[in-house]
């Protein structure tokens, strides 16, 4: 019972994700459609954490399974695909390298928007406490 709670609330969430994906009709996957939905309801705290944590934890634990597949089937057509490797390994490099650099670029706006917030509330303290004739 401690663990088909949490398993019905991820499927429940993951088959609202496919519904949503059926009536959109936009090429999202329905995994990105519950992830969002997921996210949502536990910052919503209509979900709490606690409740899905530990199933979440050990399905993350058994995801690599889920790739053995994929990886088999690419090898079975890499053959096929000879031809085509310098492109494909240039694409890959090029969208490492702009993954990286988006990656990095949010990091600093997101580091430069908290150091302006942090500053600001340091103002406002200073002000405040001068006002209050703390600061003379």
């Amino acid at each position: 019972m401690e663990y088909l709670v949490p398993i019905m609330i991820i499927a429940g969430v993951s088959l609202a994700g496919e519904i949503l994906a059926h009536i959109i009709s936009f090429p999202i996957p329905a995994a990105v459609y519950a992830l969002v939905i997921m996210f949502a309801l536990l910052c919503l705290k209509i979900i709490k954490l606690e409740w899905v944590e530990k199933v979440s934890m050990a399905m993350i634990s058994v995801m690599l399974i889920v790739f053995i597949p994929p990886t088999v089937s690419f090898m079975e057509i890499a053959a096929n695909m000879r031809g085509q490797l310098p492109a494909m390994i240039l694409l890959l490099a090029l969208t490492a390298v702009l993954v990286m650099g988006f990656t990095g670029l949010v990091a600093q706006i997101t580091v430069r928007a908290e150091e302006k917030r942090i500053k600001k509330k340091r103002y406002i303290r200073i002000a405040k406490c001068r006002r209050e004739g703390g600061g003379k």
